[in-house]
């Protein structure tokens, strides 16, 4: 007899919402901010409430300069852009960068600091 577990499918939507809350929402400061700010919110208000998040935290978060963020990305390249961005970025999203060069990167992020690492691979 094999057993198996129905779960309902989640959708790739859902899944880098997840994701977003994960890499976002790391202090349980942030979690009651999450939570306070969601609690009972339907899926689209709450997508909405973490993009503004992760808006407010590329500005927090954001580089000095270009030499520091070369200093950070030459000692971890994967960190360096997950700190540019402020999202989760895993091996599969990290190899679709053909470029790997920290200037180009960096002055390209400042044209648009609010694009999603996704959409920014494609462009560079």
């Amino acid at each position: 007899m094999q057993n198996t577990l129905d779960l309902p499918e989640i959708d790739k939507e859902e899944t880098e919402l997840l994701m977003m809350i994960n890499f976002l929402f790391t202090t349980q400061e942030e979690g009651e901010l999450l939570s306070d700010a969601c609690c009972g919110r339907t899926g689209q208000e709450v997508n909405k409430f973490v993009y503004r998040y992760r808006k407010h935290k590329i500005k927090q978060t954001r580089y000095v300069s270009y030499e520091e963020f070369r200093d950070t990305y030459e000692q971890d390249e994967k960190k360096a852009l997950e700190r540019l961005f402020q999202e989760y970025i895993n091996e599969a999203k990290y190899r679709q960068l053909e470029c790997k060069d920290a200037l180009t990167i960096y002055n390209k992020h400042l044209q648009d600091p609010e694009i999603r690492f996704g959409i920014f691979v494609l462009y560079v």
